[in-house]
């Protein structure tokens, strides 16, 4: 039997912060290919968990647009 991946959505609240707190609160992370897929979902995380984060993809500015804006509305300081 063959599953379909989902694609997390950074704007649900069952996160691991909606759960546990600012664990990474102070902390900085860097994260490549932040705009699609598990890059993305991974940005998500790391802003729910209170972690600053930087992140990069090469061709993608409306994707990183929309990751951004959820990202700062998830509490992170992105950039």
């Amino acid at each position: 039997m063959t599953t379909t991946p989902t694609v997390l959505d950074i704007t649900q609240n069952d996160s691991i912060a909606a759960r546990g707190g600012d664990k990474l609160k102070r902390r900085v992370a860097f994260v490549t290919g932040g705009t699609r897929g598990v890059g993305r979902a991974i940005v998500g995380l790391l802003a729910r968990d209170g972690a600053d984060v930087t992140f990069f993809d090469r061709d993608n500015a409306a994707a990183a647009d929309v990751v951004v804006a959820a990202a700062r509305s998830a509490g992170a300081k992105i950039a």
